[in-house]
């Protein structure tokens, strides 16, 4: 018979430690005042794959309705589509961009 012993500790401690990580980083993003989101970057498009839940409460749409392909096109505000739609353009050639542009609410607004 052979007994074999792997000490986890370390593992569980790590494990542990990501999702207090992880618990923090929900409290920051659901406090914040923006909407936060991911994108994938494909050949010609933007695949959104993650939106924080303060879309709804921020600008009136669920989760769902903005994980939608086209939704972020059809509702950033027509003034500010080409800049936005060239600060996106970055996205090809960095890990991530910040810009604010103005965005139409569920309501129309």
């Amino acid at each position: 018979v052979v007994v074999s012993h792997v000490d986890v500790t370390e593992r569980r401690k790590a494990r542990r430690a990501y999702r207090a990580q992880a618990e923090q980083l929900r409290a920051y993003v659901a406090a914040s005042p923006c909407v936060v989101y991911a994108l994938a970057v494909g050949d010609e498009r933007f695949v959104p794959e993650w939106v924080c839940e303060s879309v709804e409460t921020l600008l009136g749409y669920p989760v769902a309705q903005a994980l939608a392909p086209d939704w972020w096109w059809r509702n950033v505000h027509p003034d500010d589509r080409a800049r936005a739609i060239a600060a996106f353009e970055t996205l090809r050639d960095a890990d991530s961009t910040t810009h604010e542009y103005r965005f139409r609410r569920g309501d129309g607004s």
